[in-house]
């Protein structure tokens, strides 16, 4: 079973964020990558430095000149998504 309660600072949110694939594995033994089927609500919100673009595509930076009109059309509809 996931952890869905315990006590601060035990790692609940470390985690789902690891689980996510939000934070990378770096250990030889574990290995997570992006899963469509968990999503973490923080408990803060969290905004990375940087354009509304990169807020989308998080963790992930896409420079400008190197988008694609393909993934600036997903950017679009996942920013008319969420209004």
């Amino acid at each position: 079973m996931l952890p869905r309660a315990g006590p601060n600072a035990s790692g609940k949110s470390s985690f789902f964020r690891a689980l996510g694939g939000r934070w990378p594995s770096y250990s030889a033994g574990t290995v997570f990558g992006p899963r469509d089927d968990v999503f973490l609500v923080p408990q803060r919100v969290y905004s990375s430095m940087g354009t509304l673009a990169d807020q989308v595509t998080y963790p992930q930076l896409v420079d400008p000149s190197e988008r694609t009109p393909e993934q600036e059309a997903h950017m679009l509809e996942l920013m008319a998504l969420v209004g």
